[in-house]
């Protein structure tokens, strides 16, 4: 456990996103060996000089049966994109989402610990 090394797969990673495994958490319910989730159930982003586009996320929450949060694509500063999520625990939600041309997506928490089970990006130019 701990927090994402510089660049991890191209973007820079909030300090409280962090590495969980079935190792460090038993209980926990995953088809990865690793997930990802906010370390003391702070907000976390992620962001990329060069744009992208976030097509879904694969989320669930880690203790809490209902944790409310919210997906935010921002360009430029400007949040253009915003998905609330209803997550349980041990149970992974699907959020399709049509976030184009972002290049920060922020998860407002509120003070829920969330684990990040896949993330699917299409980064332009690339």
């Amino acid at each position: 456990m701990g927090p994402l090394p510089h660049l991890y797969a191209g973007f820079t990673w909030s300090q409280s996103a962090w590495f969980l495994t079935r190792e460090q958490m038993p209980s926990l319910r995953a088809a990865q060996p690793v997930v990802l989730f906010n370390a003391q159930g702070k907000d976390l982003f992620f962001e990329s000089e060069r744009p992208f586009d976030l097509r879904n996320m694969l989320l669930s929450a880690l203790w809490d049966d209902n944790c409310e949060v919210l997906i935010a694509g921002w360009a430029k500063g400007v949040m253009r994109y915003e998905a609330p999520a209803a997550l349980r625990r041990h149970v992974s939600v699907r959020s399709q989402l049509a976030f184009s041309s972002v290049d920060r997506v922020s998860l407002i928490t509120r003070g829920g610990n969330v684990a990040i089970h896949a993330v699917t990006v299409l980064v332009k130019g690339a």
